[in-house]
């Protein structure tokens, strides 16, 4: 009733929420530091989705900060490190076609935490990671996001093309030049029958040419 009183009748209770909502999100523009209110407003992080990538980032506890990251299908998984775990939550908002939508909570408990998203390849994917509220003063979170993009059969250089440079390096592989890993075997094994050999040549080179 006072807010009514007050703005004579222009603006609700629920009309200043929104506009408080706003504000708490969006305050960049708004932040004056001549203002006696809102002081930190320059400390919240902007509400908005952006790509994910190999990055460091940072956000203030204690402010509501939070980043929207949108996953690409190719990303199979990806790994958040933080020395302050405990002031950051994490989590996955997925949503299809068919208007399905939730969330899951990923659980972040060690300062290098990695999630993969297999389970979920129906969906498109957004991480949400936001600071938590605690009974500290706030403070600036950094934290770092590593991301692994899935591995294709035939991509064993893993450059996100399949060329005459991967067939040189299977040949190295066969002829024991060079050391393989269990993942670029993986990649290498052209017919699924654990060894390398003249036959996964013949059938990296038929992919190549499009047979």
């Amino acid at each position: 009733e006072a807010l009514i009183e007050h703005t004579e009748g222009n603006i609700t209770l629920g009309d200043a929420y929104d506009e408080y909502e706003l504000w708490r999100y969006f305050t960049g523009d708004r932040y004056n530091s001549s203002l006696n209110y809102f002081n930190q407003g320059a400390s919240y992080c902007e509400s908005k989705i952006s790509s994910l990538e190999d990055s460091s980032y940072s956000l203030y506890s204690n402010t509501g900060g939070v980043y929207y990251f949108e996953i690409d299908s190719q990303i199979n998984n990806l790994t958040v490190g933080s020395d302050n775990f405990n002031d950051i939550s994490i989590a996955l908002l997925l949503y299809n076609f068919n208007t399905d939508m939730y969330s899951v909570d990923l659980p972040f408990q060690s300062d290098n935490s990695t999630f993969y998203f297999d389970e979920y390849s129906d969906y498109n994917k957004i991480l949400i990671i936001s600071s938590n509220y605690t009974s500290s003063i706030s403070e600036l979170i950094d934290f770092q996001i590593s991301v692994n993009t899935m591995n294709y059969l035939g991509d064993i250089n893993n450059d996100g093309s399949i060329n005459i440079n991967d067939v040189v390096l299977l040949i190295n592989y066969i002829l024991l030049y060079d050391d393989i890993d269990e993942e670029t075997l993986s990649n290498s094994d052209m017919n699924s029958d654990l060894q390398l050999n003249i036959m996964d040549v013949v059938l990296l080179v038929n992919i190549i040419l499009g047979n």
